[in-house]
């Protein structure tokens, strides 16, 4: 949706900085999920990708617990403000967006996805629930966050123009499924 990816843009240094601020409680439960899968996979095994991933606040975290995190965001500018201010490897954060991802069919223990798919038009969400699921190895989880209420005008965008496309959870379980 061009008016979603536009806000993201044009707003990157903003919005890094507020993510910056928060930690959702979502955080500490994957890295208490991945201590013991750690320990019996090779050190070099992705652990954790996060889809959507904006300036990278929810991979710097994980990260500096130990584990290794990377992250896809559609907005070139918010991986260029996050990783500058996060001071994250060059190839931690990557331009891509769902459907379709940019790194290639690797597997990860853990997917995380939050407050993305809101914005994912309707004939979009199953490829992108796909892709997903793709990307979770066998024993590994997929952690979904969406909103259950937003403001919203009669075409499903907010005041900015952003895409909300609020969906009740189960619908997503049931693509899941």
């Amino acid at each position: 949706h061009q008016p979603t990816h536009q806000y993201y843009q044009a707003n990157a240094a903003e919005l890094a900085s507020k993510y910056s601020q928060a930690r959702p409680g979502y955080l500490d439960q994957i890295i208490s999920l991945l201590r013991p899968i750690d320990k019996v996979i090779s050190p070099d095994s992705p652990s954790l990708l996060d889809v959507g991933c904006g300036s990278g606040r929810d991979v710097v975290v994980p990260r500096a617990a130990g584990i290794q995190a990377s992250g896809i965001d559609p907005s070139a500018e918010l991986i260029k403000a996050g990783a500058n201010q996060h001071q994250l490897p060059a190839d931690c954060l990557q331009c891509g967006s769902l459907p379709e991802l940019a790194d290639t069919k690797q597997q990860y223990q853990a997917v995380l996805c939050a407050a993305v798919l809101q914005h994912i038009p309707d004939p979009q969400l199953l490829d992108s629930l796909y892709q997903l699921h793709q990307r979770v190895a066998p024993g590994g989880f997929l952690l979904i966050s969406v909103p259950k209420r937003y403001p919203v005008d009669p075409n499903g965008c907010d005041q900015h123009g952003r895409l909300f496309m609020l969906r009740p959870p189960e619908q997503y379980s049931f693509f899941v499924e």
